[in-house]
């Protein structure tokens, strides 16, 4: 499944005009080809020139915003809507993603990955580490302490990405 939704969103992504419109044409796909109990989860972003993104979520956790000042907090991506393969109908959600600041994009291994005593990892707990030196090393540091959460018990995949806005100017100054 995973295989045919990559693909999916690889053809969508040159040939729809917005998210909403990928979202709309990859619930086409998964619905064609999933079971009656499957389906994919999915959060979409497009970051733009003007220090903004936006994005459009299928079922998935949102995106945990780090600004350089700021403890972290989850990006409001709207009412929730169920995941692709089960006919989402997603807006998009445009915020402001200034100069420095982190986003995190995660699966749900992370988040409901448990301790010994049943508790679920706290992501909140890491945001300060996660706006910490370059993006590879904050997130080695985020799997280090998923590890001593869980006791090295970690049962389920899991998928991170961190992304920084970072200025674009070109020329000397």
């Amino acid at each position: 499944m995973a295989a045919t939704v990559l693909a999916a969103f690889r053809r969508a992504a040159v040939l729809e005009p917005t998210l909403t419109d990928i979202a709309a044409d990859l619930d086409s796909v998964v619905t064609a080809v999933a079971g009656d109990e499957d389906f994919v989860t999915a959060v979409l972003a497009e970051f733009h020139d003007d220090s903004t993104v936006t994005v459009v979520n299928c079922g998935h956790h949102p995106p945990l915003l780090l600004p350089e000042s700021d403890p972290g907090t989850m990006v409001n991506t709207g009412e929730p809507e169920p995941p692709l393969g089960l006919h989402p109908s997603p807006h998009p959600v445009t915020g402001p993603l200034l100069e420095g600041t982190r986003l995190l994009f995660y699966t749900d291994g992370l988040v409901e990955t448990r301790n010994r005593d049943g508790a679920f990892f706290p992501l909140a707990d890491s945001a300060a580490a996660l706006r910490t030196g370059h993006v590879g090393a904050a997130l080695d540091t985020l799997l280090g302490r998923l590890v001593d959460h869980a006791g090295e018990q970690i049962n389920d995949d899991m998928a991170l990405v961190l992304v920084e806005h970072q200025s674009t100017r070109t020329g000397t100054d």
